[in-house]
């Protein structure tokens, strides 16, 4: 994953996603974390997305947010690392923005 090449609204909510899972004791950073980090974003574009694809925003809020909660927990304060799920969107989504010809992978 190469971050310098995330837009900056992207790396927010990768950071958000890491704290959320720090914060829950959960050892690896999840694709759900980053879909709560990206609906929290104020004036963000992931729920405009979805409510244009006809996606009830709220309900898909709860149920990351329930998905998230049920996430296995660890104690003794490891930072937790890029998930295997999250880890393959990633090199998705770079390799769509290759394809593309974009400079940098957001969230679209």
């Amino acid at each position: 994953m190469q971050l310098d090449r995330l837009t900056n609204r992207l790396q927010e909510a990768l950071v958000a996603a890491q704290q959320t899972a720090r914060r829950n004791g959960n050892p690896e950073i999840q694709p759900e974390h980053l879909a709560q980090a990206l609906l929290a974003q104020e004036g963000g574009l992931f729920p405009t997305l979805l409510t244009r694809l006809g996606v009830d925003v709220d309900s898909t809020r709860r149920r990351v947010h329930d998905a998230v909660s049920r996430f296995a927990k660890t104690t003794g304060g490891a930072e937790p690392g890029i998930g295997r799920e999250l880890r393959s969107l990633f090199d998705r989504a770079e390799a769509a923005r290759d394809t593309l010809q974009d400079e940098y992978t957001s969230i679209e």
